[in-house]
């Protein structure tokens, strides 16, 4: 898939797959409006015939446009849609270890350390069910740009940022009855 030329890639035991849509039916409208319009597209990863892995390591990009803007916004994700990690034959899945991924020539997985996401040997670890979303901007000419970056290389928070509160989905009485979170009381 590209927009306006810049092609998504991942890179995998050595080979670069292109992100590429499932089909022309898989592009769907999902806003359109007199200031902006959004569209929806899934597909997968090959090169060329051959799957990056599998059909279920994909991707969802929505594209957005403004009204009098030249620059398009693309809200990508990557998605290892394996189930839990098992197969048919009740075998656990790999994991999916990428060493890149990137939209043109600007890297959306940074060199050289870790992210929010697992580092290991050189790459970066989509476990199974495991999305990640990356905000970058395309403009009409030019090299994109990754938006937005909450947090370092090395995941750490970056300056100028809180690290998110931590979303409870049980009462309060709960994590602090089972010491969910390490013995602390939750208040």
């Amino acid at each position: 898939m590209a927009v306006r030329g810049q092609t998504f890639t991942a890179t995998y035991v050595g080979t670069t797959y292109t992100a590429t849509p499932a089909s022309t039916t898989n592009w769907v409208v999902e806003e359109t409006g007199p200031m902006k319009t959004v569209v929806r597209v899934d597909g997968v990863w090959r090169n060329g015939a051959t799957p990056l892995r599998d059909d279920l390591i994909g991707f969802r990009a929505r594209l957005i446009f403004y009204r009098n803007k030249t620059d398009a916004r693309v809200a990508f994700t990557f998605r290892n849609n394996n189930s839990f990690g098992w197969d048919n034959n009740l075998n656990k899945r790999p994991d999916l270890a990428l060493t890149g991924l990137a939209v043109g020539v600007t890297p959306l997985l940074p060199s050289g350390g870790a992210m929010p996401l697992v580092a290991l040997a050189g790459g970066y670890v989509f476990g199974s069910g495991v999305e990640k979303t990356f905000d970058v901007t395309i403009p009409a000419t030019g090299v994109p740009t990754v938006r937005d970056a909450r947090y370092n290389a090395d995941g750490t928070v970056a300056t100028g940022y809180q690290a998110d509160r931590p979303l409870a989905l049980a009462a309060p009485e709960y994590y602090s009855a089972t010491k969910a979170w390490g013995g602390s009381v939750c208040r």
